[in-house]
């Protein structure tokens, strides 16, 4: 029986992500950590790092937002590069945003099940223990 060229593209296009997540090309998660300078253009990480799921970006977007995103930059992805010190501010608000007001995270809760509510809000809640132990340690974000 032959297939409908939709169904195989479709098809087509799975094996493709498959293929691609295979090999790493495609990140379901973010990489967070803070390092610090130690000369000659390298860095050392001060923590041990956490692992944690894109499916609650909805969640980060909202929690960060405050009507003036600079230079696009969204979610979680704000921390780049900020010390902890720098961070601090906007990590706070944060997490005051999702505590504040818990059921519209919960109502962002992906349908997958991968992440949800409860782990991103102490996903924060870890970082900004961080901010403070190493205000001058930089966030990278992979």
């Amino acid at each position: 029986m032959k297939m409908p060229k939709i169904k195989q593209m479709e098809e087509i296009e799975m094996l493709n992500s498959t293929e691609k997540l295979k090999r790493g090309k495609i990140k379901m998660s973010w990489n967070l950590n803070m390092v610090v300078d130690i000369g000659n253009e390298r860095t050392a990480d001060v923590f041990d790092g956490i692992n944690y799921t894109y499916n609650v970006s909805a969640m980060y977007y909202r929690a960060f937002d405050d009507g003036n995103e600079l230079l696009n930059i969204k979610g979680i992805r704000r921390l780049e590069g900020l010390s902890g010190e720098e961070a601090k501010p906007l990590l706070e608000k944060a997490i005051k945003n999702m505590m504040r007001k818990p059921e519209i995270y919960k109502n962002l809760n992906p349908d997958n099940g991968w992440g949800n509510y409860e782990g991103a809000l102490s996903t924060l809640e870890q970082l900004l223990k961080w901010a403070e132990y190493a205000p001058k340690a930089r966030f990278h974000i992979s």
